[in-house]
């Protein structure tokens, strides 16, 4: 029954464009019945917060204001008018104010603290509790689950009448595969003629078979007639043939008769005469019956060839009948295989009406399921974009432009599969990636961390490796090309002295002084190869001589020879009395030296040359202690200091060429902290470049040299890149990172910068803020993409920052200013007017700046005060972008900052994290895209970028500047010198040639 809230009035959104910002809070203040302050540090630090909330006090009554607590303890975020009121006695009391715990680690944590904690708001404001509240919102919220689930069933119902209209959509599909089944059908009765016809054929080849078999039927009586003769005939042969053997019988009786007779004649001649006359008869009988067997056996021959012929006539019917069997069989299989094919192609069809229906629906499955899968590939890609684009961004924020451009690269390939989404994005951090600047980091070396002691970084003589020491005592080996960490090394039982490489990168020995030990280990796996414990007392320096160690230890430099078995070692230089010593090494692991310590007598300096048996010595000339020393690049000369004095002295003739007071130009410098380099004709002591000839300061630097390049034409110190001709600066480390150590080509270099502190031992109050760093390998100056001309022939881009309104002579243009005062400093203040002439800045102090737009009115529309970064900081210069869109601010401790000249909006600010300079001018490309920024000596300028507020080009002039800017035809950024040369920073507006050299920079 409570009524609704009401409107809720936010100042940052629905105030109007008023040129009286405090009447329009005030008559918002006065409609609103209620007040909630979102409370954090920052909220006690707005002066216009606290005015609303007196006002509304004061009004209303504190009763009314609700607090919600977002950062920050109570103390620190709520105002005393909500923690403290005074009675009417005027004592001030403490009181807790009605507030909303939104607090957490994250945004996700405040949104769910805020859904619960919203009802402890609302509660008062609709007139009732907080647990009334919330469990009616509770309630509510099962209502909604229950209209939800209405809801689903009606967006089911939906479903179902959409499956419908796609049923019908089927049907339609379904008449068209009917379609497709009626010309199937046609073809099959085509078949099915055919078929019609080869029956017919078959039928008449039937009627032929009936003929044949019917002709059979009639050859087969006639064969049983002549079968039947053949039987009678055969009958008759078998009485024939019954009768001549009852003759054959009788004439064999008869011839036994006849020899009997015979016999009987020759005793009887008369009935010879008979006898003969009845063989005659007999003979001729004979003769008769041989005719009519002779007769007979010839009608047998001609039936045996009758039946011959009359069974080749049925062998030929017969195999007539076997071909006309098999040519009937054929025609019936092939009418099965038809029949049997029609019936398949009918199932084949029902099954392929059935598939097509199922592809249909799989079809439609998977078109939903393409689309769905397409949907979320693009939403996929299109956040793979922004985070790589995000990535590349941060990754050039911290110098790691390698990197950054690899993700920038890939970004935009990415974004070609998204129709070109994010491109501009990805393309501006790909500029921002190629824009080197001095510095960008190759690669992060993986350590732990360093405490309280700055390692020692010696690269690889192939520059591949990286040796550390990365505590007082532990020896690790990193890659130089990717930073990983390959091993660690034992710790040793104390401080490490030195650390060295063999010539082929394979082998590092190391010292320990107070552990009394030489070690050799292999830079393979990190094992200890050997180690000699005590041997040498007071070991400070060994290095590679071949597969021998020169060690330089208390008593002298020996060779150690570790393949020997004898243990006895050459002793190049000996001293006789047991003392500690200084040793060095210098001009590349060349020569290796002993310096013995005064005491009482003049020291003692020896020089031992690698694979050469002499050795240098010199004595000083006074009993003073020697600091520091180094030789010249020919060996001929050395350089000493003994504390407040420094010479050079021939290492031959022990001549003296110049004899120099030393001081230190930098407080934080030593006088006995510093190891001279000699390079060239220059000599490097502790911030003082000497002339080698004649000993005179040439220059001064910040700190003590700590690496030169190969080429001898630079020389770092921990925090800055010289040349070593002049001296001048031409870059610094960024982050007040320390260099360490410079790669054997000159190419990279290591650099410290802290990360961290953390309090020293447990349980001790006094101890001191142990430092932690990070290490990284960087590229050193010039492999960027600027580049040097002899004569700069281009032209400067100018953009007025006061361009005279067009209106008519004697014209006032009257801007009022309710905040404004009248002091004589703001009367003086300057004015910037925008090229459309639209919009005017006064620069008043150079902390208060009021923007006015002449097409809404004489009053600010905004108003900026040092310059909105919750800090006092003075402006100096003011520029306009070309399309009058925006508007940049440079002023004290190098800030920057960049507005929307429309709504006064800022949109990034900026400040110079190289060297917080003071910064005098600033200036805008042509595009707008990009403003740099001169310190008050013009000797150092920065590049900044608009379009996502990253540091584009940290430049250093190396000589006097005539003028600065962008040119106007190539919008490179120039450092334009009076000697008509030029540094020149490539910009790359045209993005083929960008993407071309982001390639090519990549694959390198």
């Amino acid at each position: 029954g409570a009524r609704h809230p009401g409107k809720v009035f936010r100042d940052q959104e629905e105030l109007p464009l008023s040129a009286d910002l405090g009447r329009d809070i005030e008559a918002a203040l006065d409609n609103s019945d209620w007040l909630i302050c979102i409370c954090s540090p920052r909220y006690l630090q707005s002066k216009w917060c606290l005015r609303e909330l007196e006002y509304f006090i004061e009004h209303k009554g504190r009763d009314r204001v609700l607090a919600v607590l977002v950062e920050g303890e109570p103390e620190d975020s709520f105002p005393e008018l909500l923690r403290f009121e005074t009675d009417e006695n005027g004592n001030r009391k403490e009181r807790e104010p009605l507030a909303a715990n939104v607090r957490g680690e994250s945004l996700a944590d405040n949104l769910k603290k805020l859904k619960k904690e919203k009802y402890r708001i609302l509660a008062p404001i609709v007139g009732t509790s907080f647990d009334g509240l919330y469990q009616r919102a509770r309630r509510r919220t099962m209502r909604n689950i229950m209209a939800a689930a209405l809801a689903t069933v009606a967006v089911l119902g939906g479903f179902l009448a959409y499956a419908l209209v796609q049923n019908g959509k089927i049907t339609a599909q379904n008449e068209q595969i009917t379609a497709q089944n009626e010309r199937i059908s046609a073809q099959n009765d085509e078949l099915t003629e055919k078929n019609e016809q080869i029956e017919k054929a078959n039928q008449e080849l039937t009627e032929k078979n009936e003929q044949i078999e019917k002709a059979n039927e009639d050859l087969s009586k006639a064969n049983d007639e002549i079968t039947v003769k053949n039987k009678e005939i055969s009958d008759k042969n078998d009485e024939l043939t019954e009768k001549t053997e009852q003759i054959e019988k009788a004439n064999q009786e008869l011839t036994e008769k006849n020899e009997q007779i015979e016999k009987a004649n020759e005793d009887l001649s008369k009935a010879n005469d008979e006898i003969t006359a009845k063989n005659k008869e007999i003979s001729d009988k004979n003769d008769e019956l041989t005719e009519k067997n002779e007769q007979i056996e010839k009608a047998n021959q001609e039936l045996t060839e009758k039946n011959e012929q009359i069974e080749k006539a049925n062998e030929d019917l017969s195999k007539a009948n076997d071909e006309i069997t098999a040519k009937n069989k054929e025609i019936s299989d092939k009418n099965d295989e038809l029949t049997e094919k029609n019936e398949q192609i009918e199932k084949a069809n029902q099954e392929l009406t059935e598939a097509n229906e199922q592809i249909t629906a799989q079809n439609q499955e998977i078109s939903e399921k393409n689309i769905r899968i397409e949907e979320e590939r693009a939403t996929a890609a299109r956040n793979e974009c922004d985070l790589l684009t995000e990535k590349s961004v941060y990754y050039s924020s911290i110098n790691r432009k390698n990197e950054a451009t690899k993700l920038a690269l890939s970004a935009l390939d990415v974004s070609e599969t998204v129709d070109g989404y994010g491109k501009s994005e990805g393309m501006e951090a790909l500029a921002v990636s190629c824009f080197m600047g001095d510095f960008a980091v190759d690669a992060e070396l993986e350590f732990p961390g360093f405490v309280n002691y700055d390692p020692s970084c010696i690269f690889s003589p192939d520059g591949k490796k990286i040796a550390v020491v990365d505590s007082r005592s532990g020896l690790s080996l990193c890659d130089a090309v990717t930073g990983d960490r390959l091993w660690v090394s034992t710790p040793f039982s104390h401080n490490i002295s030195s650390v060295h490489w063999n010539s082929d990168s394979t082998k590092l020995v190391v010292t320990v002084m107070w552990g009394h030990m030489v070690c050799i280990i292999d830079a393979a796996t990190g094992e200890h190869l050997q180690e000699l414990h005590k041997v040498f007392e007071w070991p400070c320096n060994a290095i590679f001589e071949g597969d021998n160690v020169l060690v330089a230890f208390s008593k002298g430099i020996v060779v150690f020879q570790p393949d020997s078995e004898d243990g006895v070692f050459p002793w190049p230089i000996q001293i006789q009395d047991n003392q500690h010593i200084t040793s060095r090494s210098f001009l590349n692991d060349r020569y290796i030296s002993l310096c013995e310590p005064a005491l009482g007598e003049p020291a003692r300096i020896w020089i031992r040359e690698v694979n050469m048996d002499g050795y240098f010595g010199i004595v000083m000339d006074s009993n003073k202690v020697v600091t520091g020393y180094t030789i010249s690049p020919d060996a001929e000369w050395i350089y000493v200091h003994q504390h407040d004095e420094a010479m050079v002295i021939n290492m031959r003739t022990d001549e003296i060429r110049w004899r120099t007071a030393r001081d230190v130009p930098n407080s934080n410098i030593g006088l006995e902290g510093c190891s001279p380099v000699w390079v060239g004709d220059v000599i490097l002591d502790c911030g003082n470049a000497y002339d080698a000839m004649t000993g005179e300061v040439l220059y001064t630097t910040e700190n003590d040299c700590v690496c030169i390049s190969p080429d001898g034409q630079f020389f770092t110190d921990a925090s800055t890149i010289y040349r070593l001709s002049d001296g001048r600066g031409i870059a610094d480390v960024p982050n007040n990172g320390n260099i360490r150590a410079m790669s054997p080509d000159g190419s990279r270099l290591i650099v410290f910068q802290p990360t961290a502190y953390d309090r020293g031992l447990p349980g001790n109050e006094d101890a001191i803020a142990a430092r932690r760093q990070a290490a990284y390998v960087e590229l050193f100056p010039g492999e960027g993409s600027q580049y040097t001309v002899d004569q700069y022939e281009g032209t400067l881009l100018e953009i007025s920052d006061y361009t005279e309104p067009d209106v008519p002579e004697g014209t006032v243009i009257q801007l009022n200013d309710p905040y404004s005062t009248n002091t004589t400093s703001y009367l003086a203040a300057r004015s910037f007017i925008s090229p459309d002439c639209r919009y005017i800045l006064i620069m008043n102090q150079g902390m208060y700046i009021p923007l006015y737009d002449l097409q809404a009115g004489n009053e600010p529309i905004a108003r900026i005060y040092d310059f909105s970064v919750g800090d006092h900081v003075e402006a100096r210069d003011i520029s306009f972008s070309a399309d009058s869109r925006l508007f940049a601010v440079a002023g004290a401790a190098g800030h920057v900052a960049v507005y929307e000249l429309a709504t006064g909006r800022m949109v990034f600010s900026f400040t110079d994290t190289y060297l917080a300079r003071s910064l005098s001018e600033i200036r805008f490309n042509a595009n707008g895209n990009y403003i740099m920024v001169a310190d008050f000596n013009r000797t150092r300028f920065r590049v900044y970028s608009t379009t996502n507020g990253q540091t584009v080009y940290n430049m250093n002039a190396m000589k006097e500047i005539r003028d600065w800017g962008f040119d106007l035809e190539t919008g490179d950024a120039v450092m334009w010198y009076t000697d008509g040369s030029a540094q020149i920073f490539r910009m790359f507006e045209d993005e083929d040639s960008l993407v071309a050299y982001a390639r090519e920079k990549a694959a390198k």
